[in-house]
């Protein structure tokens, strides 16, 4: 099977790979815990980004406001039972490009999980420009 050129470039980075696992270890260390109770906004539309947070634990819904109503369409749920699931991550994209939220981010329940400003985030992407 043939792999696109940008997906080959993903698809051998393992926790064996020395690159990828030096990032992961180096985002790993600068990121702080964060607790947020049910029904607190996270980011709301046009906010700045000045973190990237990623709940382990927890339910957060993602909608959007029209004419002062605001309408939420999609829930994730996280939970640290389940070996498999490494958490959601909200901010990356606008903390790394610089970008304000587009959508409105709300906790639907207690979360838990760690959070990266925005400074460390885009210093651990640089020092790592070939894994990110």
């Amino acid at each position: 099977m043939l792999v696109p050129c940008s997906l080959q470039r993903y698809s051998f980075f393992t926790w064996e790979s020395d690159i990828y696992s030096e990032m992961m270890l180096d985002l790993m260390q600068h990121m702080e815990p964060r607790y947020e109770e049910k029904d607190v906004t996270i980011f709301d539309e046009l906010d700045e980004i000045t973190e990237v947070v990623l709940f382990v634990k927890g339910k957060f819904d993602i909608g959007f406001e029209v004419n002062g109503k605001r309408f939420f369409v999609k829930r994730f749920a996280n939970s640290s039972s389940s070996v498999h699931n490494a958490g959601a991550m909200i901010g990356a994209h606008g903390a790394s490009f610089n970008k304000r939220s587009r959508f409105i981010y709300k906790t639907a329940t207690r979360c838990d999980g760690f959070f990266i400003r925005k400074s460390m985030w885009n210093e651990v992407m640089d020092n790592h420009s070939f894994v990110s």
